[in-house]
């Protein structure tokens, strides 16, 4: 009885030290979005959601599994455009959204070499395309189109959600190796 009490209690303490010792977690960085308008809590929960991602203990990590996610999304995204189009003859704004998708796909192919080989500042510039240019048009045909579909809207907030989150941790690791080299 006692040795199982001890078991117990040094379970709990097991336990309990590997939870204070995990390291925290790099998703709310990723968050901390300020090009533009992702919702922070919404941000946080779209990554989170990803065990890829929310696994991720060093920040270039971090941006290449969101960076990973994103690809994949934007991908079933516009495959799901072809199809809806095949369904929908006219296309109602439907053409715009798969032009959309198909520059920021490999948008996001691109960032993820270039975040691989430490190319940081092009990797920004990638992402702020796809997240902006490059998506732009998908969002205005869904509004002038009146296009509601969930799957369509939800991959264009996926798309501002991943982008942006990549931007941030590449922007945050181009100013870690500035101050790397630049340091007196």
């Amino acid at each position: 009885m006692c040795a199982s009490n001890f078991q117990l209690l040094f379970l709990a303490f097991l336990v309990f030290t590997q939870l204070s010792t995990a390291a925290p977690s790099l998703i709310p960085i990723a968050c901390n979005i300020t090009r533009a308008a992702v919702d922070h809590q919404q941000c946080i929960t779209a990554l989170q959601s990803q065990p890829a991602i929310a696994s991720a203990t060093r920040m270039k990590t971090l941006a290449i599994r969101i960076l990973q996610t994103g690809f994949q999304n934007s991908t079933k995204t516009r495959d799901y455009i072809k199809q809806l189009k095949t369904i929908n003859s006219d296309g109602g704004g439907l053409k715009e959204c798969e032009e959309s998708y198909d520059l920021i796909i490999p948008s996001f192919r691109s960032a993820m070499g270039e975040v691989d080989e430490d190319d940081y500042d092009s990797a920004t510039y990638d992402l702020l395309l796809a997240g902006t240019d490059y998506l732009s048009p998908c969002e205005n045909a869904t509004a002038v189109y009146g296009i509601r579909d969930e799957i369509v809207l939800q991959g264009n907030k996926a798309v501002e959600i991943f982008a942006f989150a990549a931007y941030t941790v590449a922007d945050a690791l181009d100013s870690q190796m500035s101050r790397r080299y630049h340091t007196p």
